[in-house]
C-alpha cells in the first residue's frame, strides 16, 4: 500500500483535519534485444500479451496501459490529484533514473539490481503522486442526491461516531475477503457508496444489517479463482494419495485436512484489528464521518436536522456541531448533548465542596484525598481520648491551643494504666496463692493413694499374681505422680 502523509489543509464540517495521501505506482518495461538503438530496447511496448500492463500496484493483479487509466482507477470519489504529475521516487537501490532490473517480476517490486545483467529482461521503477481529500461539504455534494444536500447538514455526532466505527470495521472485513491494494480499496469505497444509496429514508434499517450485506457481497473474482485453483490442486494431490493408498499408504494430505477445518467467513480478530489500523491512513476519519452522516440521513433521519427553516444559516439546530468549551477537552458535541456533556466533562473547572478551591473535575478526587486543606483528619492524640473533629487547615492551631488538655489526657491515661497494672498484679498474686493451695492438696491426695496402693499390693502378693485392674490402677498413679511433678 502507498506511503501516507497527513497534513492540515482546511476545516471541514466536523472540524477534522483534511488529509493528503501519497499514492504508489510501479511502471514496468521489458527488454527486446536487437531492436533499434540500445537506448530504445527497453519499453513497455515489449510487454508480452500474457503479462500485466505498464502501470501496476502492489498486492493486485490490476494494471493499466496509460497513466490516465491508472489515475481514474486509483482515485476514489471525494479525492483529487495534485497538480504535480507522477514522479520517480525509489525506495531501494536503483539506477540514476529509478529503474530496478531483474530476470522476472518480483511480488512486491523490492528485489532487483541497479544495472541490467546478461539475463535481465525486465525492469520497473516506483512512482509517487499526491492525493488530497476534497473536504466534507464537497464530498457530501458528490455522493448524495439533491435531497441529501438540501437543508441543514448537521447530524447527531455521537451516532455519527458509532456509525463511523462500524463503517471502518466493515471496510476492513471486506478488504480481507479479497486482494489488499489501493485500486481494490477504491472499488470497495464505490461499492459501499452504492449500497448506502440503495437505502430509502422511508424504510429505515439497521446500519449493521446494511454493512453485513456489503461485506458478504465483496468476494472478488480473484478470490474465487484462487479458491478454485486451490480446490483443483487439493483434489489432484488427494487423488495421487488415494492411488498410493491402494498400495498401502493411508496418510491423508495436509492440505486436504486444512481445507476441512477452515471456517469460511470468519475473520481473525487480531488480523481485523491490524487491518483497521492500516486502513485508517487510506480511509480517514473525515471521510468516514461524511459517509456516516449520509447513512444516517438514509437509515435514521430522526437523528439529523429536519428543521423547517433548515435553509436559513442562523436557524435553531439541535444538532449544530460544537467543540467543548472546557480547555483541554477535544470532544465534539451536538448542541442537544452539550449540557449533558458539561455535567461530566473531566476538563471542566469545578469548585471543591469542602474548601471552595477550583480544580479540574478529573483531578477533584485526588484533590479531596491529598490537597484539600479542609479534608478531615484525626488529632494526633486521638489514642488518648482527643476526638475533636479537625481538618488539615485547623489541626496546627488545635495542637497549639490544646496543649494543656492533651497533657491532662495523657496523665489521666497514665493513671488509668497504672491502676490497670496494679489490678493485674493483684490478680497474679491471687492466682499464685490458689495454685500453691491446689498443689499442696494434690500432693496430700497422692500420698494417701500411694499408701492405699501399697497395702493392697501387700495383700495381693500374699494371695498370688496381681489382677489386671490393680496393674492398671498402679499405672494411672504413676502417670498422675509424673504430671504433678511437672
Amino acid at each position: 500500500m502507498p506511503l501516507v502523509r497527513a497534513s492540515s489543509m482546511e476545516a471541514d464540517l466536523f472540524d477534522a483535519v483534511i488529509p493528503t495521501v501519497t499514492i504508489e505506482l510501479f511502471e514496468a518495461q521489458r527488454y527486446q534485444p536487437r531492436v533499434g538503438a540500445p537506448e530504445t530496447r527497453w519499453s513497455s511496448d515489449f510487454l508480452m500479451p500474457t503479462e500485466r500492463k505498464r502501470y501496476r500496484v502492489q498486492g493486485s493483479n490490476s494494471s493499466w496501459a496509460t497513466s490516465q487509466e491508472a489515475d481514474e482507477a486509483l482515485l476514489a470519489l471525494g479525492w483529487s490529484w495534485d497538480r504535480q504529475a507522477w514522479r520517480a521516487e525509489p525506495s531501494v537501490p536503483c539506477d540514476k533514473d529509478g529503474w530496478i532490473y531483474g530476470t522476472t517480476w518480483t511480488t512486491n517490486f523490492d528485489e532487483g539490481k541497479t544495472e541490467p545483467g546478461q539475463f535481465d529482461m525486465v525492469r520497473w521503477r516506483r512512482m509517487m503522486r499526491l492525493q488530497s481529500f476534497s473536504g466534507a461539504q464537497a464530498f457530501t455534494n458528490q455522493i448524495g442526491e439533491l435531497r441529501d444536500c438540501e437543508g441543514c447538514p448537521n447530524v447527531d455526532l455521537e451516532t455519527a461516531a458509532i456509525f463511523s466505527k462500524q463503517i471502518l470495521e466493515a471496510m476492513a472485513t471486506a478488504s480481507l475477503r479479497g486482494e489488499w491494494s489501493t485500486s481494490n480499496l477504491v472499488k470497495l469505497k464505490a461499492a459501499l457508496l452504492d449500497k448506502l444509496r440503495e437505502q430509502v429514508p422511508t424504510q429505515p434499517r439497521q446500519l449493521a444489517a446494511v454493512l453485513q450485506e456489503f461485506v458478504d457481497a465483496q468476494v472478488s473474482v480473484a478470490g474465487l479463482v484462487q479458491k478454485a485453483n486451490k480446490s483443483v490442486g487439493v483434489a489432484a494431490v488427494a487423488s495421487s494419495f488415494m492411488s498410493l493408498g491402494r498400495r498401502g499408504t493411508t496418510q491423508a494430505p495436509a492440505a486436504a485436512e486444512r481445507e476441512k477445518t477452515e471456517a469460511p467467513g470468519k475473520v481473525d480478530p487480531e488480523e481485523l484489528a491490524a487491518r483497521q489500523a492500516e486502513l485508517e491512513a487510506y480511509f480517514p476519519l473525515v471521510e468516514r464521518e461524511v459517509l456516516a452522516a449520509f447513512a444516517m440521513r438514509r437509515l435514521c433521519p430522526e437523528l439529523t436536522c429536519l428543521a423547517e427553516d433548515a435553509m436559513e444559516p442562523q436557524h435553531e439546530c439541535n444538532f449544530r456541531p460544537l467543540l467543548c468549551p472546557n480547555r483541554g477537552c477535544v470532544e465534539r458535541l451536538s448542541q442537544r448533548t452539550a449540557v449533558t456533556h458539561d455535567r461530566v466533562c473531566l476538563f471542566k473547572v469545578v469548585a471543591c465542596e469542602q474548601c471552595g478551591e477550583e480544580v479540574l473535575r478529573r483531578e477533584l478526587e485526588r484533590h479531596r484525598a491529598a490537597a484539600c486543606p479542609d479534608r478531615p483528619i484525626k488529632c494526633w492524640f486521638e489514642c488518648i481520648g482527643c476526638d475533636r473533629p479537625l481538618t488539615y487547615r485547623t489541626i496546627e492551631r488545635h495542637l497549639e491551643e490544646c496543649t494543656q488538655s492533651h497533657l491532662m489526657l495523657m496523665m489521666q491515661k497514665m493513671q488509668e494504666q497504672q491502676q490497670q497494672i496494679a489490678d493485674l498484679h493483684k490478680e497474679v498474686e491471687n492466682d499464685k496463692e490458689l495454685f500453691a493451695r491446689a498443689r499442696e492438696a494434690d500432693r496430700k491426695q497422692l500420698g494417701e493413694l500411694s499408701l492405699t496402693v501399697g497395702s493392697l499390693r501387700t495383700k495381693l502378693e500374699k494371695q498370688g499374681e496381681l489382677p489386671e485392674e490393680v496393674k492398671k490402677l498402679q499405672a494411672d498413679l504413676k502417670a498422675l505422680a509424673a504430671m504433678k511433678r511437672r
